[in-house]
């Protein structure tokens, strides 16, 4: 797992809190106790992660996270029909989210490649109890990201501090085999 799958989440949390109807109760965490004064409000969490070779060298990997964005509304107390609620709640989330679909560009003072924010499937439940009914809006995105496992040289280079390196330049497309010119490279770590 990457820490940018938590800056993803915390970052869909930002942009959605005083988005919506559900105003600050935005939270990034899939399994808390919910209450009925807590509702309504919005879930963020990931699930999956998928993980592919982009690039070899310096070797790159491309991935996507499976996020969900999940509105949660009790029945009682709305002025409206519960699947319109849910509606208008999913409508809002994704407003939010089409004004920041890679989710900032800035990281701890860098800039990186962005997440781009990708909606996937939108579905509606509603659950009753007996008592009560809620209403779920589950909106699922990918958010694509790029992850570089370049390794740290500075960990392990120690007294490196001179390379000779022998240089065959290659004529016609074919190495000779012969050393065509040298290089001595001294303080190259100071460690």
């Amino acid at each position: 797992m990457s820490l940018k799958r938590l800056r993803i989440r915390e970052r869909l949390v930002e942009t959605l809190k005083g988005k919506t109807a559900v105003g600050d109760r935005v939270f990034g965490a899939r399994r808390i106790p919910l209450w009925q004064p807590e509702l309504p409000c919005i879930l963020v969490y990931t699930d999956n992660e998928s993980v592919q070779i982009y690039s070899e060298a310096p070797r790159e990997y491309k991935r996507e996270v499976s996020c969900v964005v999940q509105g949660l509304i009790d029945e009682r107390n709305l002025q409206t029909p519960l699947e319109e609620a849910l509606d208008i709640l999913g409508q809002e989330i994704e407003n939010a989210l089409k004004n920041d679909q890679f989710l900032g560009r800035e990281a701890d003072g860098e800039i990186e490649r962005a997440a781009d924010l990708i909606p996937t499937s939108v579905e509606t439940v509603t659950e009753n109890d007996g008592q009560n009914t809620v209403g779920k809006i589950e909106i699922n995105l990918t958010a694509s990201y790029y992850d570089k496992w370049v390794r740290d040289l500075s960990l392990d280079a120690g007294n490196l501090d001179q390379m000779f390196i022998e240089w065959d330049i290659v004529g016609e497309g074919i190495p000779s085999g012969n050393v065509d010119a040298t290089d001595n490279v001294t303080g190259i770590f100071n460690a």
